[in-house]
């Protein structure tokens, strides 16, 4: 719910008329904020800690 919440703020708050852009930020905002279960279920904790700071960097 918290991911989502955030994902939607962050598509709102963009002030670009790039609708592509837009969808592209919401999806690095999830993956920045959520506990993706497969990347833990391939991998382990670590991994993911990486990928959502990778996410949250590029957004």
């Amino acid at each position: 719910m918290i991911a989502s919440s955030l994902a939607l703020a962050d598509y709102f708050s963009r002030d670009c008329t790039n609708e592509t852009e837009k969808r592209l930020h919401m999806l690095l905002a999830i993956i920045a904020t959520l506990d993706d279960t497969c990347i833990l279920y391939r991998s382990n904790q670590e991994v993911l800690t990486l990928v959502q700071q990778l996410a949250q960097n590029a957004n």
